[in-house]
């Protein structure tokens, strides 16, 4: 059940936690202009706390539009907490429609009023069945926010050197070039696809594409993981008594053509920005290698509210789940019964993969042509033949 509480800010108390950056994953927050009387007027505001801050042209078809997104998204989110500030200058359809909103998520409404302004509101939040609260009761991140930390730079890890050994000599060779953190994690991850490949009975190339496809989506696809895991392979293959030789590009196309899903849980954030999720379903489904055709076949109830499709044999990423989760959530909010998940037609869903993978730089290819018969598709960038 929705809860409702009232807030009076101290004197000169300025309510910087409703805007910074701070630790409330779980929490919309807002500060509301100077006479405004509704909740529309802050949809874009909800919107951006919700860290959608692109594709806000929905807002030309009026903020109810805004204002579903905004459902949809913490929905799919779990949102728990609403914080408005500032809210003296609300009517009386301003708070109801503040309190409609916060229990059509699910979430408790905080209202937070101006210095010696709450008996504008005290009515009404009494009728309502609010209850009023001491600012004091606020999270602290919202009453003294934490100034945000510098960005780290422990994540250029891959823009360094990568051996270009083959498998006999690359572990001696990253083990004596590289930094001892990052040794350790490419040991990680040259052990566990080592042991993965001495008992995976894999014999023929696609058995070998396919047990790399595996490790790579365990360990990552960018140039560190995806080499050491290839790498690791091939020697626990050569135990097993097969010389696999590697072309490294090669197999890198096919797999992100065919079998691997090169999205990070950096791109799937970058693709929550969208307030209209659409697009950014369309781009994780087409990610996950399921056909444009598919995706166009998946109804809004064929998703779970956790954002997994069990209608389907591919595993949904974790971090994908929250977009597929809001886009069923926005349809089933916006349409009747069971509507198509992404109501669109092949050309324009293409159109709108093609547009988020180009705005965020997403490393997924976009060319729907039949691949041409080269050779290497048929050995999927693997030579496979038995130890002499």
């Amino acid at each position: 059940m929705t809860g409702l509480f009232h807030y009076e800010a101290p004197r000169g108390k300025d309510l910087d936690g409703l805007v910074d950056a701070v630790n409330l994953p779980l929490a919309i927050r807002a500060i509301a202009r100077p006479n405004s009387k509704s909740i529309h007027s802050l949809a874009a505001d909800v919107l951006r706390s919700l860290g959608a801050t692109r594709d806000l042209y929905s807002k030309a078809q009026g903020s109810n539009t805004l204002l579903n997104a905004a459902s949809a998204w913490s929905l799919a989110r779990g949102i728990t907490d609403v914080y408005f500030g500032e809210v003296q200058d609300m009517d009386l359809n301003g708070i109801h429609e503040s309190l409609d909103f916060a229990q059509r998520i699910g979430a408790n409404l905080h209202l937070i009023s101006g210095y010696g302004e709450t008996a504008v509101h005290a009515p009404t939040i009494e009728q309502l069945g609010g209850r009023n609260r001491r600012f004091t009761d606020l999270p602290v991140e919202l009453r003294a926010p934490a100034p945000a930390a510098a960005p780290s730079d422990e994540d250029g890890r891959d823009e360094i050197e990568i051996p270009d050994d083959d498998w006999i000599s690359y572990r001696p060779t990253y083990r004596a070039l590289w930094p001892t953190e990052v040794v350790a994690t490419a040991d990680r991850v040259y052990l566990d696809s080592y042991r993965t490949a001495r008992h995976s009975g894999a014999s023929t190339a696609e058995d070998i594409a396919r047990l790399i496809a595996g490790l790579w989506q365990r360990h990552g696809s960018s140039p560190l993981p995806a080499t050491t895991t290839v790498r690791a392979v091939q020697a626990g293959l050569f135990r097993n008594g097969l010389n696999v030789r590697v072309s490294l590009g090669h197999l890198e196309r096919f797999l992100h053509l065919r079998l691997v899903n090169p999205l990070t849980a950096a791109h799937y954030q970058a693709l929550s920005s969208y307030a209209d999720p659409w697009r950014a379903a369309a781009a994780v489904l087409h990610a996950h290698h399921i056909s444009t055709e598919d995706s166009l076949a998946i109804r809004a109830l064929d998703v779970q509210p956790d954002g997994t499709i069990p209608s389907l044999t591919t595993a949904i990423d974790s971090g994908a789940r929250p977009i597929l989760a809001a886009q069923r959530w926005l349809r089933l909010i916006a349409a009747d019964e069971n509507p198509p998940l992404i109501d669109k037609d092949l050309n324009a869903a293409r159109a709108g993969i093609r547009r988020v993978t180009r705005e965020l730089a997403l490393p997924i290819t976009t060319n729907w042509a039949a691949l041409r018969n080269d050779r290497w598709q048929h050995n999927y960038g693997v030579k496979v033949a038995p130890v002499q």
